[in-house]
């Protein structure tokens, strides 16, 4: 039988626990690009997930689960060495809306990390 194919026929779906691990995975190994790292895990981890989805399949699962991202995120940040350290630094970054004024109309996205880079805490605004 395929791999992710069910008795009964129908495609599995990736579960949520193989989409935390990928997603962990590629913001651990910093990659940037979704269509890069998904190009790289369908080479070389199709053995671990026989259920990768395709680019758009799988940009939508991210934003779906955002909030479990959210939670093991945080999780893991907070058994690292570097959660403890009392400095840490915010920066924002302007989200712009689509305008006709001269003026900034849009968000600002602000991010909370510590002096290693580990993010902390994030928002719109």
């Amino acid at each position: 039988m395929h791999p992710g194919v069910r008795s009964s026929g129908m495609l599995r779906e990736l579960t949520d626990a193989e989409l935390v691990t990928l997603t962990m995975m590629q913001a651990m190994l910093g990659v940037t690009s979704e269509a890069g790292w998904l190009r790289h895990a369908h080479a070389h981890l199709r053995h671990l997930f026989p259920c990768l989805p395709k680019l758009p399949g799988y940009n939508k699962r991210p934003c779906k689960a955002a909030k479990l991202l959210r939670r093991v995120t945080r999780t893991l940040a907070t058994d690292t060495s570097v959660w403890s350290n009392d400095v840490w630094i915010l920066d924002s970054t302007p989200v712009d809306c689509a305008s006709h004024s001269r003026f900034f109309w849009g968000f600002r996205l602000h991010l909370v990390c510590t002096l290693q880079g580990l993010p902390v805490a994030f928002t719109l605004a």
